[in-house]
């Protein structure tokens, strides 16, 4: 069984730096065969074609999920939060525990539409935040607040919704009839910052059994996943993986650590029990 990390950005410093490094350009020889077995460019532009209006249909349907969490109040003074001055003139500065509150970004992740009228579905250990504020942002810009209507702790799913009407929404798939080798894609928050990042992949592996970390540092087993080679990256939980129609087929939760490739998704059909209440 393996230890899994996550796909949530906590602690997420919005405007932070992410290090990307290019690889350098190889020259591609072909040899004479494969040069013959080469497929004609207009197959390739339909076929490519084909793939775009897919993913631009469906990356409509992916939303941004943002946490805010109150913080520790501070006091109204900013020097108080240097002991020396503390030292010196504690009497200007507050009691722990009282002063202004604030309220901190503390992670971000992914939902994506299930219905029309605002129904989203994403990951629970997304929204397993006490006292924490949801905000949807949609592909269009708008911006909402996101009420939890229900979560699976057992599946890692939790439903949302949004006071919204006439958004675009994702197909459900069959989960239980996916093949290993067969294309996958994950669209996602990526690291918080790169809203609907698109990776494509295969499936890699069915009913997999792994133990993902858990808030506070806990873990927790996860039965029956699907695993995929399409990148799930820190953001992505909640995000939806689709087959090559564009239907959901599992809620990507998990990567392994250090690992290249190795992501997890939960099936799709585990979380039709907890949504068909609240679609019509």
């Amino acid at each position: 069984m393996s230890i899994v990390q996550r796909g949530q950005v906590r602690g997420l410093m919005i405007g932070a730096l992410v290090g990307v490094v290019l690889g350098a350009g190889v020259p591609l020889l072909l040899s004479p065969i494969a040069a013959a077995q080469t497929v004609p460019t207009g197959a390739l532009q339909a076929a490519d074609a084909e793939f775009v209006s897919m993913v631009e249909t469906a990356s409509s349907a992916v939303v941004s999920i943002t946490i805010s969490a109150p913080s520790e109040p501070r006091s109204a003074n900013p020097f108080c939060d240097d002991p020396i001055f503390r030292q010196f003139f504690g009497d200007e500065c507050l009691a722990p525990g009282t002063g202004f509150p604030t309220v901190e970004t503390v992670g971000a992740g992914t939902g994506f539409f299930v219905s029309s009228d605002g129904v989203i579905l994403t990951n629970y250990h997304l929204v397993n935040v006490p006292g924490a504020t949801y905000t949807v942002m949609l592909n269009d810009g708008r911006q909402f607040t996101a009420e939890v209507l229900r979560t699976d702790p057992a599946q890692d799913v939790a439903v949302l919704n949004i006071e919204a009407s006439g958004v675009p929404f994702l197909a459900l798939g069959d989960s239980d009839s996916i093949q290993i080798g067969q294309m996958a894609v994950a669209i996602g928050n990526a690291f918080g910052q790169f809203s609907n990042t698109v990776s494509r992949g295969i499936v890699s592996g069915i009913g997999r059994s792994v133990v993902a970390s858990a808030r506070g540092g806990g873990a927790e087993e996860l039965s029956e996943v699907i695993q995929t080679d399409a990148a799930i990256n820190p953001g992505n939980s909640g995000g939806p993986l689709i087959n090559s129609a564009g239907q959901v087929i599992g809620i990507n939760t998990a990567t392994i650590i250090g690992a290249q490739s190795i992501g997890f998704a939960i099936p799709i059909n585990a979380a039709k029990t907890d949504i068909d209440l609240f679609l019509d």
